[in-house]
């Protein structure tokens, strides 16, 4: 396996479960869902952060009761950011087998989502993203 790694030449089967299961959301959002109001649990997308920072950075600040003390230098900056000249793309099969995988858990935490009220834009799948 190390090598494979050094390599970069993998495939969806060569990877633990666990990268897919832990991107499986709603079996963590229905436990909390079980213990908590919807009132006390704010379910935001990576995505929103990345288009609109400093809005989510207020909405979690007003959700939270703290008042706006966060300066935008602290969440303006991307940490984790791809520096690579050639970006890795996916394949069409691997977004097939990605979407059909994950489809029937990410319509459930929609279902979930509206249920309790919480505005949810769906994630665009990768066959035809």
């Amino acid at each position: 396996k190390i090598e494979m790694l050094r390599s970069g030449v993998r495939q969806l089967e060569d990877f633990d479960m666990r990268i897919l299961t832990s991107a499986v959301y709603i079996h963590g959002l229905e436990a909390w869902g079980r213990a908590w109001p919807a009132s006390q649990l704010l379910v935001l997308q990576s995505e929103e952060m990345f288009d609109a920072a400093e809005a989510v950075v207020h909405r979690v600040e007003d959700f939270l009761g703290l008042r706006r003390a966060i300066p935008a230098s602290a969440y303006m900056r991307t940490h984790n950011k791809n520096t690579l000249a050639e970006k890795a793309r996916a394949s069409a099969a691997l977004n097939g087998t990605l979407d059909a995988f994950f489809a029937p858990h990410n319509a459930a935490l929609y279902r979930w989502l509206a249920s309790r009220g919480t505005p949810f834009r769906p994630w665009p799948n990768g066959t035809h993203a």
